[in-house]
């Protein structure tokens, strides 16, 4: 969180989004508690979260995650990557 601090101090002149990305099934109260800090003191939104996927870092196959068809086991986090560029998309 230092780091996105000091990320935020830097390039407070753009438009940011704030992506939380892998993120456990039960984040701890101070990283969501920080993060609304930051949030609101950088007057920065936060957008959807993505969630942390264990197989994406073994992943082998040579095509795109979201890739027809999706995989059962993918379907979760491309939904989740699609609310990102909904996001993106709407945002400013």
């Amino acid at each position: 969180m230092r780091s996105l601090e000091q990320l935020l101090e830097e390039a407070s002149d753009y438009p940011l989004l704030l992506i939380p990305y892998m993120v456990p099934r039960s984040p701890s109260q101070w990283a969501i508690d920080e993060l609304e800090r930051l949030a609101k003191r950088f007057n920065v939104p936060v957008g959807p979260i993505v969630g942390h996927y264990d197989w994406i870092g073994t992943r082998r196959k040579r095509v795109a995650i979201s890739s027809e068809p999706v995989f059962k086991k993918e379907e979760p986090f491309v939904k989740q990557i699609r609310e990102v560029v909904k996001a993106v998309e709407n945002y400013g």
